[in-house]
């Protein structure tokens, strides 16, 4: 195949973690590459781990739409697993011989896709899913794949008091109650050209939620003791860990509101014990990130587990197992302790 001499991406490039040797970086800037690990080649299109192969083998990189295929007439490692032929993308871990390989690409992914779409959704957005799904990170993301410039502002709304809320939102002038001494920005007017995210939407009441309707269908508030009125534009991500149907049902929620929001793009988060392939790609993500290996009998076993906290619960156990080794993760206390909980 006829190599192109056209630069591909300024941003596509491997990490070279050798066996021996140091660390090294290369851009990856033509459609095609040959990895050598048993000669050295002097070429542009070469990617070389000299001397650390006892037989000859080469290996085949190949630029695709989005990412790069590997091939090989021999067996290598592509974030844990055993292949001959693997597309290989944005962060993906790629073990030959010991010898690690690191890949950034531009390319985009069918995941970072979804999170692009949304992030061009000029309307609201509603994030449903039970605590520790992942709601607060997809916000994030959405707002950093945005074209939004300004800030990206959480507010936990169940870590306010009702009283405090309203504040905590709008803002308040000074002098507007007990204790304001001073004037106080609300999150709207910090989120100002960029992102507002309201999480926990599901625990403010009424009043509140009347004056959230109003803002949305005008992008105007009053902050707390203020007779002035203020524009401002921003985008808005809500996110609730109980269904808002059934606050519907017990009348703690306004009809107008609920479909407002309930009407806007809506994305539901699957917890970990209905998405098993989820639970493989967080481990993936954690190997490559702390560059460790992961049992793969080990992982079979956190596919089982039911993962009451979610997402949050996984990251947090896979954390505390990466302190005591650093190198390989298999089945210890630690996960025992998941089984007598369970069971406890």
């Amino acid at each position: 195949m006829e190599c192109n001499k056209y630069v591909i991406s300024t941003d596509d490039f491997v990490e070279i973690h050798p066996l021996y040797g140091k660390k090294s970086r290369r851009q990856l800037k033509f459609s095609e590459y040959m990895i050598n690990l048993n000669q050295s080649i002097n070429h542009a299109r070469s990617l070389n781990l000299e001397g650390l192969c006892k037989d000859k083998r080469n290996f085949r990189l190949v630029l695709k739409k989005t990412g790069f295929r590997m091939m090989g007439d021999k067996d290598f490692l592509v974030n844990g697993t055993y292949t001959r032929d693997a597309l290989i993308q944005d962060g993906d871990r790629v073990e030959v011989d010991q010898n690690i390989l690191v890949f950034k690409s531009s390319r985009v992914s069918e995941n970072e896709k979804d999170i692009i779409d949304y992030s061009e959704i000029p309307i609201s957005i509603l994030l449903v899913g039970e605590t520790g799904t992942g709601k607060t990170r997809l916000a994030r993301e959405i707002h950093n794949n945005s074209k939004r410039r300004g800030a990206f502002v959480h507010v936990s709304l169940a870590s306010f008091s009702q009283s405090l809320i309203e504040s905590e939102i709008f803002g308040h002038k000074k002098g507007a109650f007990t204790g304001a001494i001073h004037e106080k920005l609300g999150a709207i007017m910090q989120s100002k050209g960029g992102t507002l995210f309201l999480d926990e939407i599901d625990s403010i009441d009424k009043n509140i939620q009347t004056k959230l309707l109003l803002f949305l269908d005008t992008y105007k508030f009053r902050a707390v003791g203020s007779d002035h009125e203020s524009k401002v534009e921003t985008s808005l991500i809500f996110a609730s860990s109980t269904p808002l149907e059934s606050l519907l049902e017990k009348d703690l929620f306004r009809k107008d509101f609920y479909y407002r929001i309930d009407g806007s793009y809506k994305v539901s988060l699957s917890p970990l014990r209905l998405n098993k392939e989820k639970i493989v790609s967080i481990c993936t993500e954690f190997e490559k990130d702390k560059l460790i290996s992961i049992d793969r009998r080990l992982i079979s076993f956190y596919q089982n587990y039911s993962w009451p906290g979610n997402i949050r619960q996984l990251l947090h156990h896979l954390e505390k197992k990466y302190l005591f080794n650093k190198k390989r993760l298999t089945y210890d206390q630690l996960d025992q302790s998941l089984e007598q909980k369970l069971t406890g």
